[in-house]
């Protein structure tokens, strides 16, 4: 991937799957497994099948004087394989010890591969004297020894990734991280050397000896081999980011983001509190938790308050300021308000929600707190944070206490789960759905984040490109925006000469119900209503109604034709990133109810269907927004036809579905 963006061919079509929180734009569950897993998988696969087909090959009286010992080489070549795909198998799971164990074995039945044709291959006769065909087979032999080392040296340097985070969040010197840090990176030098001599193993063999059927698996196996090759490479230079990032050199400065994605924000949700963090000669130096209400008492100068902020607010503050749905331009903004407030300035800016620390405490299991009789469950996290901070039941001096104290038991926790893969792929889907953010000032990792996916930054416009992205911003003082259920239709009608007219509606149904209401209620009578009454509690908690400042971004240039719903004359527009923004109060939508907004406006551009053209459209979801579906159609003109369209039959379908369409429109 680079530029931001992939090329994938369906049929005769070229699609541009673009980057961003987009509603399918990852990989599949298979593919998500790790690319090098796959090449490595798939490399010796070949390998293995290749050497098989070689010693069945018929080399005249040769093969014959030698059939007892082809015999016994067979049995070993398949007992190897079986354990390369053993340890390959193990590596996909993530359970190197395994994997690790596999891959011993894999080699131990390839050496007695090699001791056992050693003396065929290696004789002399007037047949044999000038043939390439077993100096070939034992050059396979040797690339079967490689691909088991290579396995091993995979797994080993994953057991040691895996303790990486337990060693990071140990409170005691159960190690030194960096010293761990630079061991795995002198271990992916030799695994890079390795994998090198591999691919020029492959690049020697001779594929005029080799059956004309093997001859696009070995294209295969030298072109995916020399991907593998240039991913080491790339991992070799993400492994000096990440001294960066560890403080090897100089320590860094951390602002952690924690957003509550039940009351929502362009980048995940409301920061109701953050964490300063030092991080040096990789461990944790310093981790201080902080309300913003706090810090905003100290801005020094007042800004006036955007678009939608400025319906609760004169005034813009740190608590707001993660206001554009383009991650890298929130945390600049952040950064700026923290220094504004007396804070430090910073390195680096990590965005997490609520459904992170749930995900996580659904791989860790409950916690309890001293001086907190209710344990926290990923059930009940959101509840009782939110229930114990609005109703300002703490004895100290910020209403954010019972999150404060959880922070410290959380990461011993963490420190201490076993299953580190179930960690790992937690992290990997959070981040995929936009609840984990980067950036970061230093040019070098900022690249690193935006290449590997983790930055947050909205796709930029190109050129006839229909795009689409609906920003949620509450504004009705409440956390009714985790019990809302989204759904986006987008039908767009082609006219006879290719003009463009989209129809947009917008949905929301409030789904907080009578259990979730006796939930609250039941906190109440536990703990009592602290500064609040119990109806301000249920409002707050989200049984209130449901109040938003929507901004649609759209193609620059989109005039809005018509709206149902909202009031043309409310309709706000204005251009952000290249797009035009039409903004609009959504709501107020009550408990139990649903409510509906349709926009109808025409794209600046038109399709040259004579004789034909591609219509192209991709959406992108809010950060942190989950219960959210997008249903996308394309209506055309009796006189044109739909070549070949991708998907077949539009979209439809939630956070997982696919997000990119396109369509190949002609004139009759």
């Amino acid at each position: 991937m680079s530029d931001g963006k992939r090329i994938k061919k369906v049929g005769s079509l070229k699609m541009e799957l673009l980057k961003g929180r987009s509603f399918d734009i990852r990989p599949s569950k298979e593919g998500g497994k790790g690319f090098f897993l796959t090449a490595s998988r798939d490399f010796t696969r070949f390998a293995l099948i290749a050497f098989l087909a070689f010693v069945g090959l018929n080399f005249g009286h040769a093969y014959l004087e030698g059939r007892e010992v082809l015999n016994q080489s067979t049995d070993f070549a398949f007992a190897g394989y079986e354990d390369l795909q053993s340890g390959l198998n193990h590596l996909i799971l993530q359970d190197p010890e395994q994997a690790l164990i596999a891959f011993e074995e894999a080699e131990s039945s390839f050496k007695s591969l090699e001791e056992t044709t050693s003396e065929f291959t290696l004789q002399q006769n007037d047949l044999l004297e000038e043939s390439y065909y077993l100096e070939t087979a034992d050059l396979l032999v040797g690339l079967a020894l490689d691909v088991s080392e290579m396995g091993q040296q995979l797994s080993e340097l994953m057991q040691s990734v895996k303790s990486l985070p337990e060693v990071f969040l140990a409170e005691e010197e159960a190690g030194n991280v960096m010293d761990l840090v630079n061991e795995k990176k002198a271990d992916l030098n030799e695994l890079i050397e390795l994998s090198v001599g591999i691919q020029q193993k492959l690049a020697a063999l001779k594929i005029n000896l080799i059956p004309e059927s093997l001859h696009p698996k070995i294209e295969a196996a030298r072109d995916q081999m020399g991907q593998f090759v240039a991913i080491l490479f790339e991992l070799r230079q993400f492994s000096n980011h990440l001294t960066t990032l560890l403080g090897d050199r100089v320590p860094h400065r951390y602002l952690i983001l924690l957003q509550n994605n039940h009351e929502s924000r362009a980048t995940g949700g409301f920061i109701g509190s953050y964490i300063i963090m030092d991080v040096n000669d990789g461990r944790i130096a310093k981790i201080e938790p902080r309300d913003v209400y706090a810090s905003d008492g100290q801005m020094r100068g007042l800004l006036p308050a955007p678009a939608g902020i400025d319906q609760v607010s004169d005034y813009w503050f740190m608590r707001d300021a993660n206001y554009s749905p383009d991650f890298p331009s929130s945390a600049k903004q952040l950064m700026w308000f923290l220094e504004q407030s007396r804070g430090p300035s910073v390195d680096t800016v990590i965005a997490i929600d609520q459904t992170v620390v749930e995900s996580m405490l659904g791989v860790m299991g409950e916690i309890e707190l001293d001086r907190f009789p209710v344990p926290i469950t990923a059930e009940n996290f959101s509840q009782v944070i939110s229930f114990y901070t609005e109703a300002k039941l703490s004895e100290t001096d910020t209403p954010k206490q019972l999150l404060f104290d959880m922070i410290p038991v959380f990461n011993s926790r963490l420190a201490e789960v076993e299953d580190v893969s179930a960690v790992i792929e937690v992290v990997q889907k959070m981040i995929d759905r936009g609840h984990v953010q980067f950036y970061s000032k230093d040019p070098e990792l900022q690249s690193t984040f935006e290449h590997y996916n983790l930055a947050g930054e909205m796709i930029s416009p190109q050129e006839k490109l229909d795009y689409l992205s609906v920003i949620s911003t509450s504004i009705g003082g409440n956390k009714s925006d985790g019990f809302m259920d989204i759904e986006l239709s987008h039908q767009t009608t082609v006219g006879p000469r290719g003009e463009l007219t989209n129809e947009l509606k917008i949905q929301k149904a409030h789904q907080f119900s009578n259990e979730n209401k006796a939930e609250v209620q039941s906190l109440i009578d536990r703990f009592g209503t602290g500064q609040h009454t119990a109806e301000d509690l249920h409002f707050i908690l989200g049984g209130g109604e449901n109040l938003d400042y929507m901004r649609v971004y759209v193609p620059l240039g989109s005039e809005l034709e018509s709206v149902e719903g909202v009031k043309m004359e409310a309709i706000e527009v204005s251009e952000e990133f290249g797009y035009t923004v039409f903004g609009f109060v959504y709501g107020p939508v009550e408990a139990g109810a649903s409510e509906e907004v349709r926009l109808t406006y025409v794209l600046p551009f038109d399709l040259d269907v004579d004789p034909i053209d591609n219509y192209r459209f991709v959406a992108e979801r809010q950060a942190g927004v989950e219960s959210l579906d997008l249903n996308k159609t394309l209506k055309i003109s009796d006189l044109l036809e739909v070549k070949k369209q991708f998907p077949e039959g539009g979209i439809e379908g939630g956070v997982d579905g696919v997000q990119f369409f396109m369509a190949a429109v002609s004139s009759l």
